[in-house]
């Protein structure tokens, strides 16, 4: 489980009876509520080989801590992580519709693509 820790700005990772602590980067970029479902949903449709090459994909943009762990839990925090740093936003979800079609998740980065559409065709009069 994830736990913050609002005086040391850390967030606390159990996994598989390890614990890391991985600095927090703030919130600048939090994800939608709309673009969270469809995160999950893509989980739910990723094997562990796909987690792996989605980790392997997303690289240096993470902690290597975060990068290690291959759990459900591991890709949500990759994700979110993704999204603190400005990676990807509610407007830019390119770095993982191409990680996912890159990895032949082509179900994940449809997902993506059509929340993106969705999400330009409410703005537009």
């Amino acid at each position: 489980s994830y736990l913050s820790n609002a005086l040391s700005d850390t967030f606390e990772i159990k996994a598989k009876g390890a614990r890391r602590v991985v600095k927090h980067l703030g919130s600048a970029n939090p994800m939608n509520n709309n673009l969270r479902g469809i995160v999950l949903k893509i989980e739910d449709r990723l094997s562990e080989d796909d987690r792996a090459r989605f980790h392997f994909y997303i690289g240096d943009n993470v902690p290597r801590c975060v990068r290690d762990d291959l759990t459900l839990c591991g890709t949500l925090c990759l994700i979110q992580c993704l999204f603190e740093r400005n990676y990807v936003n509610d407007d830019d979800l390119t770095l993982l519709i191409d990680a996912f079609e890159t990895i032949r998740c082509f179900d994940a980065a449809k997902l993506l693509k059509g929340f993106h559409i969705e999400r330009w065709t409410m703005f537009d009069p």
